[in-house]
């Protein structure tokens, strides 16, 4: 299954059910961009404020904001009906 989503609405987590090791990161002037290896070895990038700084080789778990979890569940409702 395939999810898309913006970089920026990724977060570090202790908690997260998304798993991997930072490959990659870039310092942008206002953000960071953290290029991240997950299991089936596809990169996930994930954006954060400057003041953020993970290294390269962290393990490190991510969360999905909220407002997308919901606006994908609403989305995914809203074909579901349509299909229906």
């Amino acid at each position: 299954e395939e999810v898309c989503c913006r970089p920026e609405d990724l977060f570090f987590t202790s908690v997260g059910n998304i798993h991997g090791e930072i490959v990659r990161e870039e310092f942008l002037g206002f953000y960071r961009q953290y290029y991240i290896r997950v299991a089936d070895g596809n990169e996930i990038i994930l954006r954060t404020e400057r003041d953020v700084v993970r290294r390269t080789g962290e393990k490190v778990a991510l969360g999905l904001k909220k407002s997308i979890e919901n606006k994908a569940s609403k989305q995914e409702k809203n074909l579901d009906e349509s299909i229906q």
